[in-house]
């Protein structure tokens, strides 16, 4: 069996290790310490003033005068704002460049293989002047990354905060979308010494804007992003251009649940009011006018969050139209209630009182008409007993002209019992033929209430069933008195 290890010779085992171990610590660390006096060597003999010019860009360095290339990228993290009234787009991100420059070159020198920082207040290295065109206001953040590999290859990334201008379009709203850009390229270097162009990758692919997927924007849907590249030429010098790309959708949900279909309401509401007593002049004016401030607080609203144009929006158009549509319902009963007093104070009947007259005639109408043609088993034999009350009148004033003593040859007699023929008959095409008139008035009891037969009196008033002699003015008398004479 073994023997027991005292507890001594572990603590004695455990000093001896950390003794032996302290050496290598020391040397790791001093070599920590002599890779960063190497990099600050390494970086004191690239950027020496006799060697090295940071006014020159690398292109001039060499025997031939070549072109810089300038690799962009942007790395968006948010997008806070899209001012309509204003016409800007605020971005946030990374602005990130890549550039080569011959005299950084460091491959050749031993024991330097990855990458050399210079800092990011580094006066004394080339830094190319690129700038946002269309940016009213650019704010460089606290992240700031300047770093070189041995092959020249510099890369300078950037915290930024861009307020860039935007052209926007509103004739389609809220059906509207939009596409802002920024405009990147050099600020004193044409293009037969920088060119400017998008961050190119070992596959031969170009970098668009890189967006992060943690921002959003209320009322707008980014629908896409990519760039492009051009040539502008200013005179004889060309500059080259980067366009970083955005494209906005507006959300219409919000238009249409608070100021589309409220405001047709609002205007059906408006013409609703004709519905009420139009002896109550108080709440339909008042209706409407509360209507049209309803409808001028939207328009107001609107054109609140857009800028001064020159044209109209679709939506304002809307609006303006239900506050048009809206006043002409207002202007209409005005006219109208304008038009009634006059013609009031000329003595006539009112607009109204005349309308109504209108509508109880018409449906008075309708009522005669109704009760003419309905034939059935009930008003039948009223109608029969009506005909044979006409038939016996008329019958009646014949015999009345016949028992008078006048001949039939008299002229008097011949003359009142053809009026007697033709007024039946007339009233008989009458009852046929269903026609009133406003000169027929005068037997309106005869179509209306036929029941009661107080037709049958109005009918016998006309035919004036007198003596014919009282009748008959003086010289008809004469002539039947004459007549009389010449038969004796």
């Amino acid at each position: 069996m073994c023997a027991a290890v005292p507890l001594h010779a572990f603590i004695l085992l455990a000093f001896v290790s950390c003794v032996l171990a302290y050496p290598c610590c020391l040397d790791s660390s001093l070599s920590e310490e002599e890779q960063s006096q190497n990099s600050n060597s390494l970086r004191r003999e690239l950027l020496d003033p006799g060697r090295y010019v940071a006014s020159d860009r690398p292109g001039t360095a060499s025997n031939v005068d070549s072109v810089d290339e300038i690799q962009v990228q942007l790395y968006v993290t948010d997008i806070l704002d899209i001012d309509q009234q204003e016409l800007t787009f605020e971005v946030k991100g990374y602005l990130r460049l890549w550039w080569t420059d011959q005299r950084l070159r460091y491959d050749h020198i031993e024991n330097h293989t990855g990458s050399l920082s210079f800092g990011p207040n580094t006066p004394d290295i080339w830094l190319p002047d690129i700038y946002i065109d269309n940016a009213v206001k650019v704010t460089f953040g606290n992240g700031n990354l300047l770093t070189g590999d041995p092959e020249g290859s510099i890369w300078w990334s950037r915290g930024v905060h861009i307020v860039a201008s935007c052209a926007m379009n509103f004739a389609r709203m809220p059906w509207d979308s939009q596409t802002c850009h920024l405009k990147v390229g050099s600020y004193a270097k044409d293009g037969f010494q920088l060119s400017v162009g998008f961050r190119k990758y070992d596959d031969g692919s170009s970098g668009d804007p890189i967006l992060s997927d943690e921002f959003f924007i209320p009322e707008w849907n980014m629908t896409g992003n990519g760039g492009y590249s051009e040539r502008q030429w200013y005179g004889t010098l060309p500059w080259d251009w980067v366009y970083l790309t955005f494209d906005f959708e507006r959300r219409h949900e919000y238009y249409i649940t608070y100021v589309i279909v409220p405001g047709a309401i609002f205007c059906t509401c408006a013409w609703a009011n004709y519905w009420i007593d139009r002896k109550m002049p108080g709440p339909r004016v008042s209706l409407a006018g509360l209507v049209l401030l309803t409808l001028n607080g939207q328009v107001a609203m609107v054109t609140s969050i857009l800028p001064k144009v020159a044209y109209t929006t679709w939506l304002s158009s809307y609006l303006l139209g239900l506050v048009i549509l809206n006043s002409l319902g207002i202007v209409v009963y005005g006219i109208i209630s304008v038009a009634d007093t006059c013609w009031k104070a000329r003595g006539g009947d009112s607009v109204f009182h005349r309308l109504e007259v209108k509508q109880m005639h018409k449906a008075l109408h309708v009522k005669r008409w109704d009760d003419l043609f309905r034939d059935n088993a009930k008003e039948k034999p009223r109608r029969e007993r009506n005909t044979a009350k006409r038939n016996a009148l008329v019958s009646e004033g014949e015999s009345t002209l016949s028992g008078s003593g006048a001949s039939v040859d008299t002229p008097a007699s011949n003359t009142s019992h053809q009026h007697l023929k033709e007024l039946a008959s007339h009233w008989r095409k009458k009852s046929a033929s269903k026609k009133y008139s406003s000169q027929e008035q005068r037997a309106p009891s005869l179509l209306v209430n036929q029941e009661d037969g107080e037709g049958m009196n109005d009918l016998a008033s006309l035919q004036s069933p007198s003596p014919p002699e009282e009748s008959l003015d003086m010289s008809s008398r004469d002539r039947v008195r004459n007549r009389s004479a010449q038969l004796t």
